[in-house]
């Protein structure tokens, strides 16, 4: 018969596969909040409307590290192009970010593609509350052409950077305004493992420090502040950072588990 042929047979098990999807992508995205409670424990969105295909939550939580953070009004819109890559593929904007970032969720894990945000530091309060007394000031810059993001199961991929450029940083903790210019670059290595290497551009307040998260070990990092001007005046910075050490430089180390 007709409907036997194998050509016929395919083209109907396309079509039936694409009617599937469509109707995921089209389902209230109330239903995937309660299956995301499930998969992924501690994330809630908020006041969320719309669907898979396009939607925006009042904020969406999410447990980071023994915190809980979380992103004011967050919006998604399904994108086509991801889907030759075997990715879901969103274009993700946020209302008090300039910008927006391309996520993609694939067989490898989350992949951000072409970001490029820029927001108030003052966002990373409403972010992490925890920040909050700090009252961090100044512009944040994140970039990425592409980037894996590292989990317990999916390892960093060779040579994908990813780079934080915090301008004209400043802390209520000292009335040296501002602290500096410093930038956070993360780089997939050959084994899995993520390097990390943190520089000051400029700025009374010296950071200098590297390492690495890695997915047996988690996030381990040492390095040095120091102050060579102001140096009184940043003392309340320096200690809460580091440890003194006995050339006038503050030894900072900080490991988290994975």
């Amino acid at each position: 018969m007709f409907s036997e042929h194998p050509y016929t047979q395919r083209l109907l098990g396309g079509l039936l596969a694409g009617y599937v999807f469509f109707l995921l992508l089209t389902s209230p995205i109330t239903l995937w909040t309660r299956v995301l409670a499930v998969t992924l424990p501690g994330v809630t969105f908020d006041h969320a409307q719309g669907n898979l295909w396009q939607g925006r939550a009042a904020a969406v939580t999410f447990p980071l590290g023994q915190d809980r953070a979380s992103i004011k009004d967050l919006r998604w819109n399904f994108q086509v192009s991801g889907l030759l890559r075997l990715e879901a593929r969103y274009r993700i904007k946020i209302a008090a970010v300039s910008g927006d970032a391309l996520v993609g969720i694939g067989w490898n894990g989350v992949n951000l593609h072409d970001t490029d945000l820029n927001f108030a530091a003052g966002q990373l309060a409403s972010i992490l509350p925890l920040l909050a007394p700090w009252q961090p000031g100044g512009e944040i810059t994140l970039q990425s052409q592409k980037f894996t993001l590292p989990t317990g199961t999916v390892p960093a991929v060779k040579d994908e950077v990813i780079q934080v450029t915090w301008k004209n940083a400043s802390v209520n903790l000292t009335q040296v305004q501002p602290l500096g210019d410093y930038r956070l670059q993360m780089s997939g290595l050959d084994n899995g493992d993520t390097a990390l290497r943190l520089e000051t551009l400029r700025g009374a307040l010296h950071l200098d420090g590297s390492g690495a998260y890695s997915r047996r070990q988690g996030l381990v990092v040492k390095g040095t502040a120091s102050a060579n001007d102001h140096h009184a005046a940043l003392l309340p910075v320096l200690k809460l950072i580091g440890n003194a050490q006995a050339d006038g430089s503050y030894a900072v180390s900080l490991k988290l588990p994975p």
